[in-house]
Parts: C-alpha cells; sequence; structure tokens
C-alpha cells in the first residue's frame, strides 16, 4: 500500500476539524478511522467507532502521525471455552474397576460393597 502524497498534507476528517476547539475533557465521536492523530488532539479522549461499538482512546505525543484506526481493534479474540466433560460416563467408570483375564476385559462392579461380575 503507498503512503499518501506529502502535497496533499494529512487527512483529517470535517467532524474531527471542528471539534479541536473543544476543551480536552469533551470526548469526540467519530466513525472516520482514517483519520490521522494531530498535536492538536494531545490529551483528549476520542471514541472511535470499530464496525459495533465505539472504543475510547486517549492521545498522547507517541500517537502522532498515525491513522486513528491503529489504536482500536475490528476484531475480537477468540476465546475457546473449556468444554464440560459428560459427568454420567466419568462417575460410571469410577464406580468400577477392571480385571485383565487373558483376552477378555471383565469389569467389576462395586455396589454397596458387594462385588458382581457382568
Amino acid at each position: 500500500m503507498m503512503t499518501r502524497a506529502l502535497w496533499k498534507g494529512p487527512y483529517i476528517s470535517g467532524d474531527l476539524l471542528q471539534s479541536i476547539r473543544y476543551p480536552k475533557n469533551y470526548i469526540l465521536k467519530t466513525m472516520s478511522r482514517n483519520s490521522m492523530v494531530l498535536p492538536a488532539f494531545l490529551g483528549k479522549t476520542i471514541q472511535i467507532y470499530n464496525g459495533k461499538i465505539f472504543l475510547p482512546s486517549s492521545i498522547n505525543d507517541s500517537m502522532l502521525g498515525s491513522k486513528l484506526g491503529e489504536f482500536c481493534f475490528t476484531r475480537s479474540r477468540n476465546i475457546y471455552k473449556k468444554r464440560e466433560t459428560n459427568k454420567k460416563f466419568f462417575q460410571f467408570f469410577e464406580n468400577s474397576c477392571f480385571v485383565l483375564c487373558d483376552y477378555f476385559v471383565i469389569s467389576v462392579f462395586i455396589l454397596n460393597g458387594s462385588k458382581s461380575k457382568s
């Protein structure tokens, strides 16, 4: 991707240009992710639209010269949930023990202290 031509200057949307005169404690909302961060925005909080919600971002001096879209992620991180195990399946094996006899496996169930073969 090519950078913007220097003779054009930085791109800033009209609503952000008008909001420069607002006080620093005023929270700006913008949908323009391609606008460049200017020194006039230092110390201000800007809420940037990520396609679903407005995410707040406070502007500091390390952000100067970059675009607003760099500070708000559009894709959420996928977090895998731990699957709940089948409890009945494991309860079956908790109350039994396996005995290996030659080529057969005989499971012995322990029910109320008595052993029965199945």
